[in-house]
């Protein structure tokens, strides 16, 4: 299902990695209004050859694969500033069906 974007929203790329796993970040922005951040973080890996239940792979082609795990948070932050204007409840009802597309996406 398409989701309208809000007009002024930007958008960028960062690495973060104060401490632990270095983490990718996608953060979507509307300045003075919110900033939404999907943060992704490598949480290890499997040895070669084991691989997720359920995926078929040919014998041969296992032992050359291998599984990484990650786990990807969700973060929206709404400026104080906004809380009287009537935008507000739209934008918080848009980072909700963003959050929503994006579980659903990854529940495969």
């Amino acid at each position: 299902m398409p989701v309208l974007v809000p007009v002024g929203l930007g958008s960028g790329l960062a690495r973060r990695s104060q401490s632990g796993p270095e983490r990718r970040v996608v953060r979507l922005e509307k300045p003075w209004f919110f900033v939404v951040d999907i943060v992704i973080e490598p949480i290890g890996g499997d040895g070669p050859g084991i691989l997720p239940p359920g995926l078929e792979i040919e014998p041969e082609k296992r032992s050359k694969l291998t599984t990484y795990h990650f786990r990807i948070l969700l973060h929206a932050r709404f400026d104080l500033l906004t809380s009287g204007n009537w935008q507000t409840e739209e934008h918080k009802r848009w980072a909700e069906l963003v959050f929503a597309g994006l579980r659903e996406a990854m529940s495969d």
